[in-house]
């Protein structure tokens, strides 16, 4: 190539003919050239994914957990307590029963039956004897004791005591109170070798523990009699 300058002409001399000192410049391939660029990008990355991770790190350590802390309530009222009064005692029996003075004898039928009393000063009776297969019961006179008829066996009466054990009749075909004097007591039963019924009264008052001794007894012809009243 040539240049006009002041009307001389110049020629440039090639790069390898100047002075061997100078430094030789030669052209840089494309690949070199992004070599430092490349280097410097990934470098680049590396560091923000590094102060990324350490500032993430640093920040749960000072933290701590995320949970949002719980939001402050109002305060409410203590709920005041108060204590009940005692409910009353249970009635005694003379509160519901003003008449009853003296205890009262007592008798519960369902599939069994229950003798016992009634004190005036108590809310509630006891019960001391249990009678299976009950068919019937019947207060003396004065309704201070009652005699239960059982079906068990051939037929039983059973009379309560307030000073023992109850009484037992066994084998017995019917029974009553006397009409006027509660401490008798009559039952009937059947003699199969004279073909009658023998008729006994007891007084039933006393310590029935050594037996019942009949007052009364005699025989009416014909078995299978019932006793329905007396005296």
């Amino acid at each position: 190539m040539e240049a006009r300058d002041s009307g001389s002409k110049i020629r440039p001399l090639p790069i390898d003919d100047l002075d061997g000192d100078a430094p030789q410049h030669r052209p840089v391939e494309p690949k070199r050239r992004l070599a430092p660029l490349i280097v410097i990008v990934v470098g680049a990355l590396a560091f923000g994914v590094i102060a990324r991770g350490l500032s993430v790190g640093d920040s749960a350590d000072v933290a701590g957990p995320t949970s949002a802390p719980p939001a402050t309530l109002a305060e409410e009222p203590e709920p005041t307590t108060t204590t009940a009064p005692p409910p009353p005692p249970p009635p005694r029996l003379r509160d519901m029963l003003p008449v009853a003075s003296d205890r009262l004898s007592l008798v519960a039928l369902t599939t069994t039956a229950k003798i016992g009393h009634w004190d005036p000063d108590l809310p509630f009776p006891s019960f001391n004897t249990s009678i299976s297969q009950p068919q019937s019961a019947e207060y003396s006179s004065d309704g201070t004791r009652v005699a239960i008829r059982s079906g068990v066996g051939d037929g039983a009466y059973i009379i309560d005591s307030p000073t023992s054990e109850p009484i037992y009749i066994w084998d017995v075909t019917s029974g009553t109170w006397h009409n006027t004097d509660a401490s008798l007591f009559a039952w009937t039963e059947s003699d199969a070798e004279t073909e009658s019924t023998v008729v006994r009264v007891v007084d039933v008052s006393g310590d029935p523990s050594a037996g019942l001794s009949a007052m009364v007894e005699f025989s009416v012809p014909g078995q299978d009699h019932i006793l329905r009243s007396w005296g």
